[in-house]
């Protein structure tokens, strides 16, 4: 029976690392990684301007119902069609992409932790800490390099958008973590001790 991870944090707090490490750890064929952010709303009805200032980090933002659907029939055995989403544009792909349900299924995202309609999927919480001066430089160099963003964008979305919503959202959810990952912990003995964790389910 495949069991859910909720993997929590800030923007760019290290949650696509431990992920990585994990399905390594666990072994690729018996691990889903799936993306809070594939669950954006649409927006196809606002100008690429409108959408640019969209606030991505308010809960509102995401189809927290679509992703429980499929989170339901991940966790049943069954196939989903994953919606993929163009940060670049910010909107999903005509196509999205099907993934197969495996024994564990990670769910990493800022805000996994904050809607319960997700925590009560979960059989384990993971929230990773990070410094939010460690965060905006890692979001920095990320958005510049992947995700055609200016710094000077970057920055304004971090100061208006991104800490704000961290402060009344993410930052709080870490209180309903099985696991919280210090900043500063060594990755693969983070990732030795939650992939135990996991094992313990499975």
């Amino acid at each position: 029976m495949p069991i859910l991870i909720g993997i929590a944090g800030g923007s760019a707090s290290g949650k696509t690392t431990l992920a990585h490490g994990l399905v390594h750890a666990l072994g690729q064929d018996r691990v889903l990684w799936l993306l809070q952010d594939s669950y954006y709303r649409e927006l196809r009805n606002q100008t690429l301007e409108q959408r640019a200032l969209h606030n991505f980090d308010d809960p509102s933002s995401f189809e927290t119902p679509l992703l429980c659907r499929h989170l339901d029939k991940l966790l049943a055995g069954d196939p989903v069609d994953v919606p993929e989403y163009d940060y670049t544009t910010h909107k999903r792909k005509p196509i999205g992409t099907q993934r197969k349900s495996r024994d564990v299924i990670l769910l990493d995202g800022i805000l996994v932790l904050h809607e319960p309609t997700l925590r009560e999927r979960m059989s384990l919480k993971v929230f990773c800490e990070c410094p939010t001066e460690v965060r905006l430089a890692r979001r920095i160099e990320r958005d510049v390099l992947y995700r055609a963003r200016t710094e000077a964008d970057v920055r304004r979305q971090f100061e208006t958008q991104v800490e704000p919503m961290h402060q009344q959202y993410v930052e709080p959810s870490k209180a309903h973590a099985d696991i919280v990952i210090p900043f500063g912990e060594d990755t693969q003995f983070s990732v030795e001790r939650v992939a135990e964790r996991i094992r313990t389910h499975v």
